[in-house]
């Protein structure tokens, strides 16, 4: 592996990334979009008060370790993709800058700015022109990787990361392919559905036009969005619990019995790669969560992590054998309405979730579900 460390300018970035020249596909790292208004805007104010920003981590290309070809990633970002992201939206003046942002005033070239004045609610192109100047100057590190192998992805990330061990799932993504990460992908990025509402004025009457309510559409997020907490996806779990999605419902749970353990994720992971019209698989779950989705009314009660793989993949046997979906959908609300009776559940739940025998006896309760369906 060798590396090189280099500096680009924010337009000439914004540029760049409006080009497509960088992937923020890693599957190490996060989509971009996780950060909230106040933290975008303290990037920006960090370079106009001169504080050092992180370098971005980029790997170019790495070394097939069975054939020693070496195969380019498109400029891969493995550290550093919000902070990308966040100045090159900036710059092309895709959002503006929070109200949060503390009005602690800040000099450039001897004359004081406050943000209260000078950065609340301003896109790029609003901004008076030495701040916009003081900006457009600005170079962000980059540290640049060849021919790097995964081990050493791996270890870069962790360091990169304060020495901090890698998650299970961030494990798992450095032996996920570029196929199968874009099928999780296609999965957690399927599209929800639009539904129509009667429309209200504001003292929250319904608007009547021609005898008839006025309808609106409303647009329901996908199935992942509504069931999924926020710390699933900031630790890239959901990643996993797609991968365990496909555990329950590919040709693999005829073939092995398993956990959803690291090792045995990553075996799937293995064995899921080297199959050949494994699409149908992902078309299946993406229908089933669909069906899940337009289904649901109101937040299902204790539907945690360690049932949700088992929950979708059971909609996904009725779906394939043909069963009804509306009275698979009536059991399981009866199961989870249930949960906190349920002790000899609840104990499949608890420490070693993940251990064969106890992922093995929840799936059971849900294809018996699906049977009754």
């Amino acid at each position: 592996m060798r590396s090189e460390s280099k500096r680009r300018g924010l337009p000439t970035l914004a540029e760049e990334v409006k080009n497509g020249k960088y992937n923020f596909k890693h599957p190490l790292q996060r989509p971009s979009g996780q950060w909230n208004a106040l933290q975008k805007a303290e990037l920006i104010d960090s370079v106009l008060r001169e504080y050092l920003i992180d370098p971005v981590t980029i790997v170019v290309s790495v070394v097939d370790e069975t054939t020693g070809d070496i195969i380019k990633l498109n400029n891969a970002v493995i550290d550093g993709v919000q902070r990308i992201t966040n100045f090159a939206d900036f710059i092309n003046g895709e959002y503006r800058l929070s109200k949060k942002l503390d009005d602690v005033p800040f000099t450039i070239e001897g004359k004081t700015f406050y943000p209260s004045e000078s950065l609340w609610g301003k896109k790029f192109e609003e901004l008076d022109e030495e701040i916009k100047s003081k900006l457009s100057y600005y170079e962000l590190p980059i540290d640049f990787y060849y021919e790097a192998t995964n081990k050493e992805i791996t270890e870069l990330f962790r360091r990169k990361n304060s020495g901090r061990p890698l998650t299970n799932a961030q494990k798992n993504s450095v032996n996920i392919s570029n196929e199968l990460y874009g099928q999780i992908l296609s999965i957690l990025n399927a599209d929800g559905f639009t539904y129509e509402v009667e429309k209200k004025n504001r003292a929250g009457e319904i608007i009547v036009k021609d005898g008839k309510p006025v309808m609106k559409e409303k647009k329901m997020p996908n199935l992942w969005e509504r069931i999924f907490s926020v710390g699933i996806f900031k630790n890239s779990e959901d990643r996993n619990l797609i991968l365990e999605v496909m555990m329950l419902t590919s040709g693999y749970s005829k073939e092995h019995e398993f956990g959803f353990r690291n090792e045995d994720i990553q075996a799937f992971i293995s064995w899921f790669n080297e199959q050949e019209n494994n699409q149908g698989v992902i078309e299946l779950i993406i229908n089933a969560a669909d069906s899940i989705n337009h289904r649901i009314t109101e937040k299902i009660p204790n539907l945690k992590k360690t049932s949700i793989p088992m929950f979708v993949a059971g909609m996904c046997k009725v779906i394939k054998y043909k069963g009804g979906k509306d009275k698979y959908m009536v059991l399981a609300k009866e199961f989870f309405n249930s949960y906190e009776q349920n002790d000899e559940y609840r104990n499949l739940c608890g420490s070693g979730s993940a251990a064969k025998e106890n992922v093995q006896a929840r799936w059971e309760v849900f294809k018996n579900m699906a049977k009754k369906c």
